[in-house]
């Protein structure tokens, strides 16, 4: 964070100055990837060039992947994709498996520009009787400069209601085990006005209240519910937040929020 500078005449601070407190931004993007395979593709066919050029183009600091696969027969066993898209982002990885699939295993992840003090992951609970997936939270901790670390988490909510209000309740006692700010994004599955979505801004801050773009499904989107969450206010300041209309290589839009660090 940029430190003020105070001068014999407090009315003294510079124009260029002032404009220092703007430098210190952190991007942040979240994509549910549909394991790399676009819409109206075949099965066969895993695009991680083109999801990697999305990002790049955005150059975040910090990313939610959701719905990766890790050594499937569907994608490939020998491909891992949450480290093909860190190579070819020029960034960090971790990989949290939710469930073992096809020869592989399936899950969520993080990628990384900042350096990751610390890697945890977090299973969520579910209805049993409900046949859900598994979901969970992949949560790392990184150095943003050299007096401020940020914790910052992937998740993925389930298809019920009942599922997603227990999940939410086990996010909130995760946030409370860590220190602010903490900044968690994914699908929800829930749109803005649902009792989940509500829940969770008892204890999060959602980055667009209003005018919000929506993110699913990617080529007419009808709701939103690709979120970008975050704790500690008094760190963090939403400047900029949108979709990246015109996305084509998942069923999901993808979703970025510039913050301010304070």
């Amino acid at each position: 964070m940029a430190a003020w500078i105070f001068l014999t005449c407090s009315a003294c601070q510079s124009q260029s100055e002032s404009n220092t407190q703007q430098t210190d931004t952190l991007v942040v993007l979240t994509y549910n990837i549909h394991h790399g395979n676009a819409p109206g593709n075949a099965p066969s066919k895993i695009t991680l060039d083109s999801i990697a050029a999305v990002i790049n183009k955005v150059n975040p600091d910090l990313v939610a992947l959701q719905e990766i696969d890790v050594h499937t027969n569907r994608s490939g066993s020998k491909l891992d994709e949450a480290k093909r898209l860190a190579e070819l982002t020029e960034m960090k990885s971790h990989f949290t498996k939710t469930f073992d699939y096809d020869g592989g295993a399936y899950g969520i992840a993080v990628l990384s520009r900042l350096p990751i003090l610390k890697k945890t992951n977090y299973l969520l609970p579910k209805i049993d009787s409900s046949g859900e997936e598994i979901r969970a939270v992949s949560l790392i901790k990184v150095q943003y400069k050299d007096s401020i670390q940020l914790n910052f988490a992937s998740t993925h909510l389930g298809l019920s209601q009942k599922t997603r209000l227990m999940q939410v309740d086990s996010i909130s006692k995760i946030a409370a085990t860590v220190s602010s700010p903490f900044i968690i994004c994914g699908d929800f599955n829930a749109t803005p006005d649902s009792e989940a979505i509500q829940k969770i801004t008892t204890v999060f801050h959602r980055s667009c209240t209003t005018d919000c773009d929506l993110t699913f499904p990617f080529d007419a989107p009808r709701e939103k519910i690709d979120y970008i969450f975050y704790k500690g206010k008094n760190r963090l300041q939403p400047i900029d937040q949108y979709a990246i209309s015109g996305t084509k290589w998942s069923d999901h839009l993808p979703v970025v929020t510039k913050f301010l660090i304070q």
